[in-house]
């Protein structure tokens, strides 16, 4: 399904799906199985040939996301927190490839992670990084909402805010209205999502997080 869709949406921001025809996703709060490791997920990277500033793009982005399962975890929200680290990892896995012959990377790189792991709820991750087209509750679907906002705090290998985020993602990719609304919709959401995590979570956003483990 998701090879499908992916040869229907070329470009890198485009909305993952078309979402009027698609129903919303099972609630999944736990993988059915196995979930990749550290060492599992640079092996995916390595057989995609990821090259080495998006992985560490990934890897903050993984930091990130998981310091914030952690947070709504102790305040009882149930999360999958390896599942939400190694979706979080392989959240653009297809982005150079799609750089290099079009496409959704995060459709790409949803079926890539069906394919290789079995885990539709890590391809959810991957597969709803760049939006989510319906209602933000973090208690039915934590996983795809914390890897979409925790990727819009990471600019590269940096930590940002979502005001320098946004700057960046409107100069390399609004290149016309079309691609600038769309932008400007993707940071709606993301101001939504903070502003859910701050108010009903309370989770200090800006907070420094430990982030002392490397990936083999």
């Amino acid at each position: 399904m998701f090879a499908k869709l992916s040869e229907k949406l070329p470009g890198l921001l485009r909305a993952p799906m078309p979402w009027e025809e698609m129903p919303l996703p099972r609630k999944g709060l736990l993988c059915s199985g196995p979930v990749p490791g550290e060492e599992s997920c640079v092996e995916l990277w390595n057989f995609y040939q990821v090259p080495e500033h998006i992985r560490r793009h990934s890897e903050l982005v993984a930091a990130y996301a998981l310091h914030l399962g952690n947070t709504l975890h102790g305040q009882g929200v149930r999360i999958d927190l390896p599942g939400l680290y190694a979706s979080a990892l392989l959240h653009d896995i297809a982005k150079m490839h799609c750089v290099q012959h079009g496409g959704s990377h995060a459709q790409v790189g949803a079926a890539w992670v069906v394919q290789k792991t079995g885990q539709h709820l890590l391809a959810q991750g991957v597969l709803f990084h760049v939006y989510w087209p319906w209602p933000l509750c973090f208690e039915s679907w934590p996983l795809p909402l914390l890897i979409e906002y925790a990727d819009k705090r990471v600019m590269h290998d940096r930590f940002v805010s979502l005001n320098e985020r946004f700057e960046d993602l409107m100069l390399r990719y609004g290149h016309n209205e079309e691609a600038r609304e769309r932008t400007r919709k993707i940071e709606c959401q993301a101001r939504e999502l903070e502003q859910l995590l701050a108010k009903k979570y309370k989770v200090d956003v800006n907070a420094n997080f430990t982030y002392s483990w490397r990936l083999v």
